[in-house]
């Protein structure tokens, strides 16, 4: 499929088809989390991230997930290795490039740089893969109040969080929120709107890999994917790093 897919931007006068700023470790984390999430059982890959496995990380699935970032990455061209997500984001909005996995916070970023039309699609099925088929990555949105703090914060959390509140600042903003009800039709664009049908019809939210896992795992990851990226390591060679890891911080 990404061969035809590549054809077909080819044929549509675009020399790379997929463009990302690997010199940023997170946004690689971005890839590799969701792509775990598509192809390792949701059982196995919870018990794995919280280190609750008796051997983690040893699935195979992991390999196969690891291996079809690499194959993603020989889409993007050398300059992904040379440059960070936001170079990345300007190559997409000046219509340089014609995917881009981006955070819907990027949309008014785009459109500012650039006069380019966008659409929107979730991370692709894995047709043979064992995990979740239409989750969506990302992070929530929320607000916190100490157990101290008075009924004056109270109340101002509550104005917030109002379904009027949100509307007006999704209309002044044009950022998406996270109250039911505060992004309509009528107050956001037909790029963001449609950026937000992906939220609602997700069947289930993922975290950011970064967060949902240790730190040093994630470390082991991300610094791995720069080296698939540059043919430095194979797949085997990164798990083996996080298994081993894994298995100290589980003793």
């Amino acid at each position: 499929m990404l061969k035809t897919w590549s054809a077909l931007a080819k044929s549509a006068g675009y020399e790379t088809p997929l463009v990302e700023g690997l010199t940023n470790a997170w946004a690689i984390s971005h890839y590799m989390g969701t792509i775990f999430d598509r192809v390792v059982d949701p059982e196995v890959r919870e018990a794995d991230y919280k280190l609750e496995s008796a051997s983690p990380y040893t699935d195979e699935r992991y390999i196969k997930g690891l291996e079809m970032f690499q194959e993603l990455t020989g889409y993007m061209g050398e300059v992904s290795t040379a440059i960070d997500h936001e170079a990345a984001r300007n190559m997409f909005a000046a219509g340089e490039v014609p995917v881009l996995y981006m955070q819907f916070a990027e949309v008014g970023l785009v459109q500012e740089i650039g006069d380019v039309e966008i659409g929107f699609f979730n991370f692709p099925e894995v047709t043979d893969g064992e995990g979740r088929a239409d989750s969506l990555t990302g992070a929530p949105e929320g607000w916190m109040l100490s157990k101290d703090a008075p009924e004056e914060a109270v109340v101002f959390l509550k104005f917030l969080t109002s379904e009027e509140t949100a509307q007006e600042f999704t209309k002044a903003d044009g950022q998406l929120n996270a109250v039911k009800n505060g992004v309509t039709e009528e107050n956001t664009s037909p790029t963001s709107y449609e950026a937000y049908q992906i939220v609602l019809d997700a069947s289930n939210t993922a975290p950011w890999f970064d967060n949902a896992v240790d730190i040093t795992i994630a470390d082991i990851f991300m610094r791995g994917g720069q080296e698939l990226a540059t043919k430095q390591k194979i797949p085997k060679d990164i798990m083996k790093e996080v298994q081993t890891e894994a298995a100290k911080m589980s003793e």
